[in-house]
């Protein structure tokens, strides 16, 4: 769950914040129409409850909510099935079990949220950083 800054007028109007809420799922809630639909809608009741478990009455703060799901993910981001963040970040993938910037094929560089350091902006951003680094040694120093 994030929130917008108080002063953000690029996301909200004066006086009101934009929230957002994410979550992991299993993509075989989502392989038909009628799943999709369903799951959902479910997902979507679990996580309003969740919140208001903890900030009661927040759905009647609500404003304007826009509900996303997998494929939506997909039609955006190009990501098959609408997987997000590269590879799962468990023990095997993480540190060094992670892939390297180096591909093991003359000029063939990797960077992204599935090569080391993993996912999030600042991994993503610090994969390209080494990439960079080794492609061009000495021109990139922070």
């Amino acid at each position: 769950m994030s929130l917008s800054a108080k002063d953000d007028r690029l996301r909200a109007p004066e006086g009101k914040r934009t929230m957002t809420v994410s979550t992991h799922s299993s993509p075989g809630h989502w392989q038909t129409k009628q799943d999709y639909d369903a799951y959902k809608e479910e997902l979507t009741e679990k996580m309003l409850a969740m919140i208001e478990s903890v900030y009661p009455n927040f759905r009647k703060m609500i404003i304007h909510m826009e509900t996303g799901a997998p494929k939506a993910w997909e039609r955006y981001t190009k990501r098959s099935n609408g997987y997000v963040g590269g590879f799962p970040q468990i023990t095997e993938h993480a540190l060094f079990g992670s892939l390297s910037h180096r591909s093991g094929l003359p000029n063939l560089w990797l960077c992204g949220d599935s090569i080391f350091p993993g996912g999030g902006t600042i991994g993503a951003t610090v994969s390209g950083i080494h990439c960079a680094r080794s492609i061009a040694p000495g021109l990139f120093v922070l």
